[in-house]
Order: C-alpha cells, then structure tokens, then sequence
C-alpha cells in the first residue's frame, strides 16, 4: 500500500474540473482514492464507482494546480457489479474469484478542465 500512488506533472497549471480514469478490473473493484494538488490540497476523495470503462471523478471546488497526486487509501472493495451478466464471446474466460492484489493500477488518465 505504500507504493499505491502516482504523481502526474501537467505542461501547465490547470483548474481541473474532473478526472477521468481506467482502473484494473473496473468492472468488480472499486478503489479507495484521494487526489491531492502540490500543495496538498484534497480535491477528491472517495470510492471509485465500478463501471464498464473510464470512472469519472467530479472535482467539486477545483484549484489551480500543476501537479496532481493520486493516492490508494486502502484495499479495493470486489463485488461484480453486473451481477451474471456476460459478454458472449468472453463467456468461458469469465471468471467469479475475488482479486487478492492491492495495486493501484492506473491504465488511462485524463485531466479535464
């Protein structure tokens, strides 16, 4: 957990509005984040909503910064959020075991002002 973490520089100061990322296994686990400026301001905290891509994180009162700090609070929550739903051609790849890993893996990020 003491790794869970990443820092991301922008080319410029920014007023980020929201944040949208890709997360591992975003349609069971949602994980415990807080988003932090370069001063240490939080701008975010919370559980990621599971869904089928990108989760959007609204930045309620946005500040100027450059430098954003994304970081795990503790393990992710596993429960399938599509229940038995499944994709047809993926049906025999699916599977129900419950992830053991801790990572904070981020796959997409975007910084919209």
């Amino acid at each position: 957990m003491e790794n869970a973490w990443a820092t991301f520089t922008l080319e410029r100061p920014a007023v980020i509005k929201q944040i949208s990322i890709r997360l591992l296994d975003f349609r069971k686990n949602s994980y415990p984040l807080e988003v932090t400026t370069a001063d240490g301001t939080v701008v975010w905290t919370g559980y990621t909503p599971k869904g089928l891509g990108n989760v959007c994180l609204n930045i309620e009162k946005p500040v100027k910064s450059a430098t954003y700090k994304i970081l795990m609070l503790g393990p992710a929550t596993v429960k399938e959020a599509f229940g038995d739903m499944t994709e047809l051609a993926a049906k025999k790849n699916v599977s129900t075991k419950a992830s053991k890993s801790n990572k904070l893996s981020i796959f997409e990020i975007e910084f919209n002002e």
